[in-house]
């Protein structure tokens, strides 16, 4: 009994010098960094989250995009697991050696979209890259097509102005391609959303992105081609 209250007093003894080197190793380090120092740090580290803080809300509009995209795609995956396989009226007449009505032929004549050779400039490789758009009429924005938004502003003016900066600085890249502007909200937030195209398949989308991205530094995301139509001021 004697032995372990020994023990205890030594080990009481342990701990209150262990405190003390403590409080003095903590007294010491306190007077390393001056007030000066301190606002420094506080400083820096206000400008590391000022210069995240854009990425972090373009990351969140890219992903509502994205999430935008997914169940577009699954609602026409469903439609088309839904929808029995139709034969055209323009086909059903020839079989029965009928010719088609009028009406017939001209919906037969716009079933397919109006596809125009498109020069975007060169790739990465140096050679000429050719894609292809759709014509179209200027209501029939519904964004069937695929399209390449270029950038997001605060404002549809500011969207406007932005245009004009980047197709002036480099015409060419955009010289078969139709801007639009989409009114979009992420987070009760409204952003206007400045789009080229249209695209018929989303890999001609994919590589005027690239182009822009490689060749011109320009952030682009693959998006659909919808939108309002505008006239650069």
């Amino acid at each position: 009994m004697g032995d372990l209250k020994h023990v205890f007093c030594w080990s009481a003894a342990s701990l209150a010098l262990l405190s003390l080197v403590g409080c003095s190793s903590l007294t010491g380090t306190s007077n390393v960094l001056s007030n000066a120092e301190l606002q420094n740090h506080v400083a820096a580290h206000a400008t590391e989250i000022n210069t995240i803080k854009p990425q972090m809300e373009e990351l969140e509009r890219e992903q509502a995009l994205l999430k935008e995209d997914l169940v577009d795609l699954e609602q026409k995956i469903a439609k088309l697991q839904r929808s029995p396989v139709v034969q055209s009226a323009s086909d059903t007449t020839k079989k029965a050696g009928m010719k088609a009505s009028p009406e017939e032929e001209v919906y037969s004549s716009r079933s397919e979209p109006v596809v125009a050779d498109f020069k975007s400039g060169r790739n990465a490789s140096g050679k000429g890259m050719s894609t292809k758009v759709t014509s179209m009429s200027s209501n029939q924005y519904s964004g069937q097509f695929y399209g390449v938004q270029l950038a997001a502003y605060a404002s549809k003016s500011l969207a406007m102005k932005g245009w004009q900066k980047i197709s002036r600085a480099n015409p060419i890249d955009y010289v078969d391609t139709a801007p639009l502007i989409k009114r979009h909200t992420i987070k009760g937030k409204v952003y206007y959303q400045l789009k080229v195209g249209p695209f018929v398949e989303r890999s001609y989308s994919v590589d005027f992105c690239n182009m822009l991205k490689q060749q011109r530094a320009q952030t682009c995301l693959i998006t659909r081609y919808d939108g309002e139509p505008f006239l650069s001021p």
